[in-house]
């Protein structure tokens, strides 16, 4: 366990130097790419402790809202939110003149935030969908499930709809598109080709850039949130500072840490 929050400890480092070059040439969208894989699908962590219970423990819920439902397995249900009737294929509006050739179908309304658009979903879309992870079992299966069955009406869930809305575009902009991202025998997703940067719109990179975010913020609550204690001195009119343990106390260090300067990895 000691030895995977190291490398959970080492990701963020390096997570956190690459977000301070967002706003120069230098940013590298793979290397960010890579570790945002590696904490939302890869991390060890997540079989450490169940989902739910660290849901409980920290304030900022977003990241480990998205990994609990990656992670619960897919079943067959109905669209269980307010659904609006619709006429499939065509705009045309219910009047004197009824035209049974128009097909209406109980759908609701989900947002896109990529494409900004909306779509009808209705419970046979989620039908096929269900069933095609369930045959194929890919990474992009399983982000189109999650893709029809977000709840674009709750706004609580729109960081999360952020990034289920991320995943499911992801593969148009890497090389070899479908091909690109795998889910091995042990169940690691593993992302085998490189982004087509120029081709990368900016909403895409600025989602990068709030996934990273989030990330990092979920990590230092992760390890810091009722960890480290501030308790005045009055003889040096400071604060020292309590922590529980030792990775807390690295956490620590890197969140008090100068923002400016640039953190080396000693091997």
């Amino acid at each position: 366990m000691i030895k995977n929050s190291l490398i959970d400890f080492q990701n963020l480092v390096k997570l956190i130097n690459e977000i301070a070059k967002f706003d120069s040439f230098n940013v590298s969208y793979d290397n960010i790419l890579d570790l945002i894989f590696y904490f939302l699908f890869n991390s060890e962590r997540h079989n450490e402790i169940h989902i739910y219970e660290k849901m409980l423990q920290i304030p900022n819920k977003t990241i480990y809202s998205f990994v609990s439902r990656w992670q619960m397995k897919s079943k067959r249900e109905n669209i269980g939110w307010e659904t609006t009737m619709v006429l499939k294929g065509s705009d045309y509006d219910y009047g004197s003149d009824y035209d049974n050739s128009i097909e209406a179908i109980n759908a609701y309304v989900m947002t896109d935030s990529i494409e900004d658009t909306t779509y009808d979903v209705t419970n046979d879309d989620i039908s096929y969908a269900y069933y095609d992870e369930c045959e194929k079992g890919g990474f992009i299966e399983k982000i189109r499930y999650l893709f029809y069955t977000k709840n674009s009406d709750n706004e609580e869930d729109t960081p999360i709809n952020y990034i289920i809305d991320f995943f499911y575009h992801i593969s148009d902009y890497l090389e070899g598109n479908r091909e690109a991202i795998k889910i091995d025998e042990n169940g690691k997703v593993i992302l085998q080709n490189k982004l087509n940067q120029y081709a990368l719109p900016e909403i895409m990179k600025g989602r990068i850039r709030f996934i990273a975010n989030e990330i990092i913020k979920c990590e230092f609550d992760n390890n810091l949130h009722r960890k480290v204690n501030p308790v005045y001195n009055p003889e040096t009119l400071s604060p020292n500072w309590h922590i529980t343990d030792f990775n807390a106390a690295l956490y620590f260090a890197l969140f008090y840490r100068d923002s400016k300067r640039k953190i080396s990895l000693v091997a």
